[in-house]
C-alpha cells in the first residue's frame, strides 16, 4: 500500500490558504462597496414585519409598513404557482407612489382585503380582479367595490362585496383565485374586472429579501438589478415568442389597411406586451377557454357572473374614438351568453363632461374614477335583479 506523498499536506494548505485569502478579499470588497454605497446614495425601500393583534379567526397577524408601493415586499407572496396577497396583515403604505396618500391595506385569513368571512347573512357579490380591483393606492372605503356596497346600503340593499384584487396579475391567476376561495366565500354574483393585458400575468414581481440581509444596501441594489434583468431576459418565455407572433400578425394588419395607423394603433403596437395585445383577436381567443371555464362552474353553482372591461386611459382622453377591443370583449361575452359592462363609453363621457382626472397613471382609477366605475356596477347588477 502506498503511502501518501508528502507534498500533499503542502498543496492541501496552500489551497487553505488561499481560499481564505480569497474569502477575505470578497468579504473586504463587499464592506467596501456596502459602505461606497451607503455614502453616495440613499437608503432602499424596505419593508418590516412585526407581531401584531389576533385576527378574529384566531391566527397572528403581522403588521406590514411600507414606504411608497406594495411590490417593495411584505404583502404580495407566491402561493403555488400564483402571485397572493399574504393573509391576515395589516399593511400600511406611507405615501403611495399613484396617489400620494398613506394607505391601509387588510387582509383576512384568505388574503383578500376585506373583513373577515363569516356566515352569509345576505346577497354576497365577489369582485376578481388585477391592482385597478385591489386599487392598494385609495383607502378601502374609497376603492370602487367598496363604493358599490355603499350604493346599495344607500337603496336599501345589503350586499356584501369582497374585493379578491391582485395587483399585477392575469385572468388565469384570477381565475385560479376564484376555484380556490369559492366555497369559503359562496358568492351570489361574480364580477370579473378584465384589463386590456388581462391576457398574461405582468412580469413585473419583485422578491422578498431574507430578513438576514434585508439591511444591506449592496444586497437591496443587487435584488433590484437582477429583477429587472430577469424581466428583460423573459424574452425567452415561450408565451412571450407566441406574443411576438401574434404583435407581428397585428402589425401586417395595419399595414395592409387603407390608410396609416392612428395614433392609438400605433401606441398600441408599441405596448403590445402590455395593454397593446388587446387589439388583437389572439389574446381574447387565448383567453376564451379560462373564461368558458369559469362561465361553467359558476352556471352549475347557480351564480351569475358579470364581465367588466376597464379600458386604458389613453382610449378615454384622446379625441380618437377607438373601441376595437371593446367589440372583441362584447363579441366574446355574447357568445359566452354572458353579461358584460364596456367602461370606455361612461369614462370617456365623465372626462368630456366634468374634466376632473379620473386615473393616476394610465390605467388606475382616481377616486372620482372610481366613483364613475361604481355607479356603472351598481346599475349593471341592479339589471341582474339582485
Amino acid at each position: 500500500m502506498k503511502g501518501i506523498p508528502r507534498q500533499s499536506s503542502g498543496h492541501l494548505n496552500r489551497r487553505s490558504r488561499k481560499v481564505l485569502l480569497l474569502t477575505v478579499v470578497l468579504f473586504g470588497a463587499f464592506v467596501f462597496a456596502e459602505i461606497a454605497l451607503r455614502f453616495f446614495l440613499p437608503a432602499p425601500a424596505r419593508w418590516r414585519i412585526q407581531p401584531a393583534e389576533l385576527s378574529t379567526s384566531g391566527s397572528v397577524r403581522s403588521s406590514v409598513v411600507i414606504p411608497t408601493h406594495p411590490s417593495q415586499g411584505g404583502l404580495f407572496e407566491i402561493r403555488g404557482v400564483h402571485k397572493r396577497l399574504r393573509t391576515n396583515v395589516d399593511a400600511v403604505i406611507a405615501k403611495h407612489k399613484l396617489s400620494g396618500q398613506p394607505v391601509r391595506i387588510s387582509t383576512n385569513s384568505l388574503g383578500l382585503r376585506h373583513r373577515e368571512i363569516g356566515p352569509k347573512n345576505c346577497n354576497r357579490i365577489l369582485f376578481l380582479g388585477d391592482s385597478i380591483t385591489l386599487a392598494d393606492y385609495l383607502p378601502d372605503d374609497l376603492t370602487f367595490v367598496r363604493l358599490v356596497e355603499q350604493l346599495a346600503s344607500k337603496n336599501g340593499r345589503d350586499w356584501e362585496c369582497i374585493n379578491a384584487g391582485i395587483g399585477a396579475v392575469g385572468l388565469d391567476s384570477e381565475v385560479a383565485l376564484y376555484f380556490e376561495i369559492e366555497d369559503m366565500v359562496d358568492p351570489d354574483i361574480v364580477v370579473l374586472n378584465l384589463y386590456l393585458n388581462d391576457f398574461s400575468d405582468s412580469i413585473a414581481w419583485v422578491d422578498r429579501l431574507p430578513a438576514v440581509l434585508h439591511h444591506s444596501y449592496l444586497v437591496s441594489y443587487t435584488t433590484t438589478i437582477v429583477m429587472q434583468v430577469r424581466a428583460l431576459l423573459a424574452d425567452d418565455d415561450p408565451g412571450l415568442e407566441r406574443l411576438d407572433d401574434w404583435r407581428k400578425d397585428f402589425e401586417e394588419s395595419l399595414n395592409s389597411k387603407k390608410g396609416p395607423p392612428t395614433p392609438l394603433e400605433r401606441q398600441a403596437l408599441a405596448r403590445f406586451r402590455d395593454w397593446g395585445g388587446a387589439w388583437s383577436h389572439h389574446t381574447w381567443d387565448a383567453m376564451r377557454p379560462t373564461l368558458e371555464q369559469l362561465a361553467t362552474d359558476t352556471e352549475a353553482s347557480n351564480r351569475r357572473l358579470l364581465l367588466v372591461l376597464h379600458p386604458v386611459r389613453d382610449q378615454v382622453e384622446n379625441l380618437e374614438f377607438d373601441d376595437t377591443p371593446q367589440r372583441y370583449f362584447l363579441d366574446l361575452a355574447a357568445d359566452l351568453k354572458l353579461p358584460a359592462l364596456d367602461l370606455l363609453p361612461p369614462l370617456r363621457e365623465a372626462h368630456a363632461t366634468d374634466q376632473q382626472p379620473l386615473f393616476f397613471d394610465h390605467c388606475h382609477h382616481s377616486q372620482w374614477g372610481a366613483e364613475i366605475v361604481a355607479g356603472e356596477i351598481y346599475r349593471a347588477l341592479d339589471l341582474l335583479d339582485m
